[in-house]
């Protein structure tokens, strides 16, 4: 009953739009648009504050904690660069941040306040859709991460298996990159250590996977690794011995 009351109130309180004008002049004009609108009945809205600043940090301090910030800035170059400036002091510190163009040469004898209406309407819709946008993404998100933490479990409860199994059989894992620190300190673990451990054919006694290997002991789990790093070391004197031998041997040309 308790998580009902919560969510309702949540729910039912209004979104907090906080817009931030260059001068006092912009100030009457924005609160004669806003006055044209019903934000609160429309878009459960309320406009908490209009700021009048071209400062970035008084700016960040009057919008801070808004749900929506609406940089109203000219429409020209210089408005244009103060807006992209504010937003990019004001990202990430409030809910979202958009920008609202005012029409050019508003002056308060002059100004069609029918225009800066539509474009705070149209500001405000933008964010909006903006927000849709960003919340359907991070369901995405969300569906992603659920199921990469199902696989996550399946993983586990394999794992659990596995060492149902290792522990039936009496064997215990060992890490190889540690046991090749200690017994062979001065080469480098093959990468291909883990498939020549295998290719022994000493399962089901000693198994080699994901940098661990499986054995009875530590002894023996060592000598399936001196065994696999002889093989190794074996394998590569045959291929290059081959390449001598290849290179060295006589062509038909030259008997001819």
């Amino acid at each position: 009953m308790e998580e009902e009351k919560t969510s309702s109130f949540a729910t039912s309180q209004p979104i907090d739009v906080r817009i931030v004008v260059e001068g006092a002049s912009d100030v009457e004009a924005l609160s004669k648009a806003v006055q044209k609108l019903a934000l609160g009945s429309q878009y459960n809205i309320t406009i908490s504050a209009i700021i009048p600043t071209t400062n970035p940090e008084l700016a960040l301090k009057a919008v801070e904690g808004a749900d929506l910030a609406l940089i109203a800035t000219d429409a020209d170059k210089p408005g244009r660069q103060l807006a992209e400036k504010l937003i990019e002091v004001l990202k990430g510190k409030v809910g979202h941040v958009e920008r609202m163009k005012l029409p050019y040469g508003h002056d308060l004898e002059h100004v069609n306040i029918e225009l800066i209406v539509r474009e705070l309407e149209n500001a405000i819709i933008r964010a909006g859709l903006k927000v849709i946008q960003q919340i359907k993404m991070l369901q995405e998100l969300k569906h992603e991460l659920a199921e990469r933490k199902e696989e996550i479990k399946k993983l586990k409860q394999e794992i659990e298996k596995l060492k149902e199994k290792t522990e039936e059989k009496g064997l215990k894992p060992f890490r190889i990159s540690e046991l090749w620190k200690i017994h062979f300190p001065t080469e480098e673990l093959p990468k291909n250590i883990e498939d020549a451990v295998n290719e022994l054919k000493l399962a089901p006694d000693i198994l080699a996977a994901q940098n661990y290997i499986l054995a009875k002991s530590r002894d023996l789990a060592v000598q399936a690794l001196r065994l696999a790093h002889a093989a190794i070391k074996l394998a590569k004197k045959l291929k290059t011995s081959e390449k001598v031998e290849t290179t060295e041997r006589p062509t038909i040309d030259e008997f001819t």
